[in-house]
């Protein structure tokens, strides 16, 4: 049982002590909306008596719809529609602004080898439409249109935000591929940053990784067409995009984190802090981008991004050890804290500060509203196992 504000929900799934021992969590979600005061506005869960199921990632509409993208195995009850799956399928369902299920749509995915689907990412478009990225295997219904892959593999997909039916879907980067995080952007073009340890092919376009494990962004127009494939990559090192935002220029941030020298149009960046650093690109429309980093004696990686009016820009991630970045340097509280960093327009650090407190606390999530008041969500458990600290 868990209460958030004067509402109460109670899990109905019986798969809950399997899930823990096996996935080392539970297997029923909650979803909530919350006002600018912090008051929980509503609190909505689905019924899981004959399944289990995992969110993945949120959406918002700008209606205060929300959008939720994951897994489930079993029958799923989102309002008054089921969805059911044999082995583990993507699912993607909706609210309305009040937490009232709107609908809800699951990939069939069949096949000799328990294959399986997931939505990983999930972004709403200014118009309402739904854009999706995850992986698959097998022969999967993505809602009309069934895509097979040998390998597992990557997709994207976009529905009609009223009903939920596929608009179009797409499919590439077989192999040991991942998705880590989507972005719309304001003139329609839809950005995939993934990770690959193989070479990725989408459509003709082709990025052969140089590292033990790349990052890559593949670009859509709001079509589905291909439009680029580049990658980010440093001989035997790792790089991680981990999170994208666009401001109002049309200019491109990724943040994420490296180990090496990484370099790009007009810059170069080396991890020179300890085993893996934190980046922070800006990709310009003109051309004239930037790049800058910091980190500790671990390995780091900014986890959000998130740009005020004013041009400063708020990145977020979680350190245990002394965090440099330009001339400012932070040491955490406790075991673990949350770090915050400022920068201006041109990259230049202006401040760092940390959640401070002596226990163990995580930055999961970044977001900024239309006032410029920072949105962070925390997770801090009493106790985390250091196995548990990427």
């Amino acid at each position: 049982m868990a209460t958030f504000g004067q509402t109460t929900i109670n899990p109905t799934s019986p798969y809950h002590a399997s899930c823990a021992q096996l996935a080392g969590r539970y297997c029923e979600f909650f979803l909530g909306s919350v006002s600018d005061t912090g008051d929980w506005d509503w609190v909505a869960t689905a019924d899981h008596s004959n399944g289990y199921s995992f969110v993945y990632d949120v959406g918002a509409g700008m209606g205060g719809e929300a959008v939720i993208g994951g897994s489930f195995s079993g029958s799923v009850q989102f309002g008054i529609q089921t969805i059911t799956s044999q082995a583990g399928d993507g699912y993607l369902a909706k609210t309305d602004p009040f937490g009232n299920f709107m609908w809800a749509h699951s990939h069939a995915t069949t096949g000799t080898n328990n294959n399986t689907s997931s939505v990983d990412a999930v972004e709403v478009e200014c118009n309402g439409d739904i854009v999706i990225a995850g992986s698959f295997d097998g022969n999967t219904d993505f809602g009309g249109t069934i895509l097979n892959a040998a390998l597992p593999s990557l997709y994207v997909a976009k529905y009609d935000g009223n009903n939920g039916q596929l608009i179009w879907v797409i499919s590439g980067g077989s192999g040991t591929t991942g998705v880590l995080d989507l972005h719309s952007s304001m003139n329609g073009q839809i950005i995939l940053a993934g990770i690959n340890q193989n070479a990725v092919t989408f459509g003709q376009q082709l990025y052969a990784n140089v590292g033990f494990a790349d990052s890559f962004l593949l670009e859509l127009d709001t079509n589905g067409a291909i439009v680029t494939l580049v990658g980010y990559g440093v001989p035997n090192e790792v790089v991680l995009i981990t999170g994208i935002t666009e401001d109002m220029n049309g200019n491109m941030y990724y943040v994420g984190g490296f180990g090496g020298t990484l370099q790009g149009q007009g810059w170069s960046l080396s991890a020179s802090q300890g085993n893996r650093d934190a980046f922070l690109i800006m990709d310009s429309v003109s051309g004239n981008g930037w790049a800058t980093s910091g980190g500790s004696s671990n390995n780091d990686s900014f986890s959000g991004v998130a740009l005020l009016s004013t041009g400063e820009i708020i990145v977020s991630t979680t350190i245990s050890s002394s965090f440099t970045a330009g001339s400012n340097t932070v040491s955490p509280t406790g075991n673990q804290d949350i770090l915050l960093g400022g920068l201006g327009s041109t990259g230049t650090w202006d401040w760092l500060d940390t959640s401070g407190s002596a226990g163990y606390e995580m930055g999961l999530a970044l977001s900024v509203n239309m006032s410029d008041m920072l949105l962070l969500l925390v997770d801090f458990p009493a106790l985390l196992p250091k196995e548990h600290i990427l």
